[in-house]
């Protein structure tokens, strides 16, 4: 969770960031960064305010989760 504007948190190494978390996710609340930019890393983000841009991972498991419902 992000609610600083300290240059620090500005521009941090997301590939490290995503490696690192079992689960990468990052709620936003100074909105720092672009969701879109974020979904391209594979990092889920929510800008507190902003319309929710799904990452890949995301879109895989609930296309993944849709079809295992069809197939009973």
């Amino acid at each position: 969770m992000i609610v600083t504007e300290w240059k620090i948190f500005k521009s941090p190494d997301f590939g490290a960031l995503a490696q690192a978390l079992k689960t990468p996710l990052i709620f936003d609340g100074r909105n720092l960064y672009e969701p879109e930019v974020m979904a391209e890393l594979g990092i889920e983000y929510y800008g507190i305010g902003r319309p929710h841009v799904p990452s890949a991972r995301e879109v895989v498991a609930r296309f993944t989760s849709l079809r295992d419902e069809r197939q009973g």
